[in-house]
């Protein structure tokens, strides 16, 4: 990571904003009157691990998400599950059902893939719009941008501001590609870089502002609450900040060297928990703005991360194994917590309003289900057959909520394709089984990628979907794990405890063989209720490249890169003319309208690797051909300079 410039947070001092939730008062200070259904505040960050909260790890400095989670009736979801990497955790919580059922349980979206949620999907805010509210979307989507019915604004959301892309640079605001590498062996490796911040719509000033994404999505969204409380409809207001995804970098040093984070000695860490206390610091002025608006009393407040952290990022899983993109509990179990007056008002007289935490699992899908059971009058959760997310809504307002039965019995963390070699994970009461602990999707990607780059146009595509499938296979560990998570919750194998369930691997103990047999037999089930996955190894290229799409003073910009029929605007403006025979354009036009209807639900389709095969092989000549151009005009649309990026540019 690199840290960035000083500069201030918010447009006050930082102390005030740190101690502002801490100085409200009691949601009965709001002047509004209650109204229902309550406003819903969705805040999600980015690839926070579990230990990098003050309630998890005293050394991380986070003084508002503390008062809000334990005071004022505020609850933490001690086994909240997520998925293990960016897009399908977002999916989870847009639609309230498993990545399986819409074929998302294979890798996140990459920069350059022609791929998003589902149509098919109905989401959250469609939902909420039909039930009037307002719903407004800021800062990470992640989703799907390759055309424009993916965007957003067209899967429910009235307003959006923020990036279409799975990450990118916090000052600069910049997202790159993953790496492409020509066929010929002299080829140098290209990547595109492209500005990435758009606002209802168009490219947004604030790409050329040098302010961190943690300011900027803060100050849009207290200005969002503070235009919508005075509408007479509730509000959805999504925030999703792109920290503390790499690059790490902070808005302003003093969240480190005046804060207690000065006195953390590794210097990754001290840095992430710069960009904690900032994080922090927007939830505070969130909280502050809902008070002064007077609507906090008639609020729901969602905090959650999106997966586990990096440890080379300067995270802290705690004492859980694993970390983010792997399927041990330090890769999808992570802080969260529920508050707002609305819950307070709802818990019974005479409950304890401090300190309150759930331990029973909870899952990323039941807070969709627990926000549409909230805004709808008669409650549909229980109508919408297809959801796999539980109303927690019972549990939350109990006095004595662990004292309650269970709101799940079971949480599938992921089954993936045969695509990606068929590791999964699936907790059924305290037992959890892992078929592969890392299921090495990155891994698997560049290596198939690699495979069938290397392809010439003779290759049968048979041959190569079953070659590729077994790349994927030899790629994992064929590790198999059975552990009692409530016993053994960091997964121990040592076997230094005289208690089995308590540190050792029970998938081969005689004596939890049924228990190893139930749930493998459940994860099977689960396999054959699965959707064929969306992740055809197609990608666009140079189509996708932002220097083909200028906008005003930016040269470059991520943006759609084809129309509403699927048809490739780099192609009407000549980019697959550039090849040295028309055949490349028709191969590359047919490679765009392959879709998931052609999955025959077993290894890779070969309608999929006809298209991957003209676009890597035929088409790489318009690689060639391009990749001087596209890297020229990226260069001159970086308003702050070049550098090196070295950080994940997909997930």
């Amino acid at each position: 990571g690199r840290r960035g410039t000083t500069m201030r947070l918010l447009p006050r001092p930082l102390a005030l904003v740190l101690c502002a939730a801490a100085a409200l008062p009691r949601a009965a200070a709001d002047s509004s009157a209650s109204v229902t259904p309550p406003n819903v505040v969705m805040v999600l960050v980015d690839d926070q691990g579990f230990g990098d909260i003050s309630w998890n790890d005293d050394s991380m400095y986070t003084p508002n998400l503390e008062s809000i989670a334990s005071t004022e009736g505020g609850i933490v979801l001690d086994y909240f599950y997520t998925g293990a990497t960016c897009t399908p955790s977002r999916a989870m919580l847009m639609t309230g059902r498993y990545p399986i059922r819409y074929g998302f349980q294979d890798s996140v979206i990459h920069s350059t893939e022609p791929r998003g949620l589902p149509l098919t999907e109905k989401l959250l805010p469609q939902k909420l719009g039909e039930l009037g509210y307002s719903t407004m979307a800021v800062g990470k989507w992640h989703l799907g941008m390759f055309t424009p019915q993916y965007l957003p604004q067209n899967r429910g959301f009235d307003s959006f501001y923020g990036i279409y892309t799975g990450g990118g640079d916090h000052l600069l605001h910049v997202s790159v590609s993953q790496t492409f590498t020509p066929r010929d062996s002299t080829g140098e490796p290209i990547q595109w870089t492209g500005s990435n911040l758009w606002d209802d719509g168009e490219p947004s000033e604030d790409n050329i502002s040098g302010e961190h994404t943690t300011t900027l999505y803060t100050n849009r969204a207290v200005t969002l609450i503070e235009e919508a409380a005075g509408a007479d409809n509730p509000f959805f207001l999504y925030l999703a900040f792109q920290a503390v995804h790499d690059p790490i970098q902070v808005a302003d040093d003093a969240s480190m060297t005046s804060t207690p984070c000065a006195s953390i000695d590794d210097d990754a860490r001290q840095l992430l928990c710069g960009m904690m206390v900032e994080v922090d610091a927007g939830v505070g002025a969130i909280k502050k703005q809902l008070a002064q608006s007077g609507v906090w009393s008639n609020t729901i407040l969602i905090y959650a991360s999106d997966n586990g952290g990096v440890v080379s990022h300067g995270s802290w899983n705690g004492n859980l194994r694993g970390e983010k993109g792997t399927y041990g509990e330090g890769g999808v179990r992570v802080p969260a917590c529920i508050a707002g007056g609305y819950l307070a008002s709802a818990l019974p007289h005479g409950s304890v309003m401090t300190g309150r935490k759930l331990s029973h699992p909870v899952h990323m899908t039941d807070l969709h289900a627990t926000v549409l059971g909230l805004a709808s009058r008669p409650n549909v959760v229980a109508e919408d057959t297809l959801l796999d997310g539980v109303d927690l809504w019972p549990v939350l307002t109990a006095a004595e909520p662990d004292s309650e039965d269970a709101p799940r019995k079971e949480v599938l963390i992921n089954l993936n394709s045969e695509l990606f070699g068929g590791s999964g994970a699936l907790r059924v009461g305290d037992f959890k089984i892992i078929f592969n602990v890392d299921p090495k999707e990155a891994t698997i990607y560049s290596k198939v990628r690699r495979y069938l780059t290397s392809l010439d146009t003779e290759t049968d595509p048979a041959t190569a979907a079953e070659q590729a499938a077994s790349i994927a296979r030899r790629s994992l560990d064929g590790d198999v794990y059975l552990f009692n998570i409530k016993l053994n919750p960091s997964e121990r194998i040592d076997g230094d405890c005289d208690v089995p369930a308590m540190c050792t691997n029970l998938a081969n103990n005689d004596d939890f063989a049924d228990t190893f047999a139930q749930l493998k037999h459940r994860l099977s089930e689960l396999g054959e209720q699965a959707a064929a996955s969306t992740f055809l190894w197609e990608d666009d290229g140079i189509l996708a490249s932002p220097a083909l799409f200028s906008q005003d003073n930016l040269r470059a910009i991520w943006s759609p890169w084809r129309d509403e029929e699927g048809e490739p605007y780099g192609m009407s403006q000549g980019i697959a003319g550039a090849t040295s025979n028309a055949e490349t354009s028709s191969l590359s036009a047919d490679s765009t309208k392959t879709s998931a209807e052609n999955h025959d639900g077993g290894f890779l389709p070969a309608p999929s690797l006809l298209g991957l095969v003209s676009l890597l092989v035929v088409g790489l000549v318009s690689y060639r051909m391009g990749a001087t151009r596209a890297s020229r005009d990226v260069g001159a649309g970086m308003r702050h300079g070049g550098g090196e990026y070295q950080y994940m540019p997909v997930a």
